[in-house]
């Protein structure tokens, strides 16, 4: 099968979040008939104008995605259209999004339909945006009745978009660690931003051969699924995350840096040591 790339601050104690107290965002399908409404179900798209919600028939042995219009669940299985008056559908609690795909791989925490079946996709066809099947690089949906091969334009993802938060005094809500109890930042360093990781409430930062301990600083946090990837040398992975004159990266005991296409350079013991072999953090 084709592979797809996908594309509030409440401050609060760390050791809160370290104790687990802040709850990342959870999908489930809840069985359901005839439009009712559900807590917490996903805006699939846009009909006429209104939103439709995610939902999946179940064909045989396996599921098909689609939406809900009216009183059904509009689906493809197949190629051919599948409706039905008992579906289910998805909820999630806490945050999610609809992730633009922008290349040739998928970021591997994008929602199936079923565990091991196919992505849930989102298609445009006219004025509309239809949840549906993803299955060799197009997205199956049904409109006005007949199923459609269309190119794919998102993938569901839980959690927001990441964001670099100030940092003052206290951790933000969904702190990114590279490693346990190094959180990921980055500060401005001779005009440029540079990330890093903290220690002693200062953010470690290392650049063109220098490196520094600053005081001020901002802070990542993401509520979505953390996804490191292995990279080397000057190779950009899809979806890495920027952290304003390069990307973050990870290396040596994972300690988060900065990538500029010339390795990730990470400040230890006071020095900046430079990595041909690190990770990548990737947000869609």
């Amino acid at each position: 099968m084709f592979s797809i790339l996908i594309s509030l601050v409440i401050m609060t104690n760390p050791l809160q979040i370290l104790s687990g107290n802040i709850t990342p965002p959870s999908s489930r399908w809840v069985r359901t008939s005839a439009g009712q409404n559900i807590s917490g179900q996903v805006v699939g798209g846009v009909h006429n104008a209104r939103p439709v919600y995610v939902c999946r028939v179940k064909s045989g042995s396996s599921y098909s995605a689609g939406y809900v219009r009216g009183r059904q669940c509009n689906a493809n299985a197949n190629g051919k259209f599948l409706k039905g008056m008992n579906y289910d559908v998805l909820t999630i609690s806490g945050n999610y999004r609809w992730a633009k795909i922008i290349g040739l791989e998928f970021a591997s925490k994008a929602l199936r339909v079923n565990t091991k079946e196919s992505f849930l996709c989102q298609g445009i066809y006219g004025q509309g945006k239809y949840t549906g099947n993803f299955y060799r690089g197009k997205c199956y949906i049904v409109v006005a009745g007949k199923t459609l091969a269309v190119k794919p334009q998102y993938l569901l993802m839980k959690g927001k978009k990441s964001q670099w938060i100030t940092y003052s005094s206290s951790l933000p809500p969904h702190t990114v660690y590279s490693t346990s109890g190094k959180a990921v930042c980055r500060a401005k360093y001779s005009g440029l931003w540079i990330s890093g990781y903290v220690t002693m409430k200062k953010c470690a930062v290392a650049i063109n051969g220098k490196s520094a301990l600053l005081p001020s600083f901002q802070i990542l946090s993401y509520d979505g699924v953390n996804e490191w990837k292995k990279s080397s040398y000057t190779r950009i992975l899809p979806y890495s995350l920027p952290s304003g004159s390069g990307y973050v990266c990870r290396a040596s005991g994972k300690y988060s840096g900065n990538f500029n296409g010339h390795g990730c350079t990470v400040y230890l013991s006071g020095q900046q040591k430079v990595f041909t072999a690190f990770e990548l953090f990737i947000v869609p």
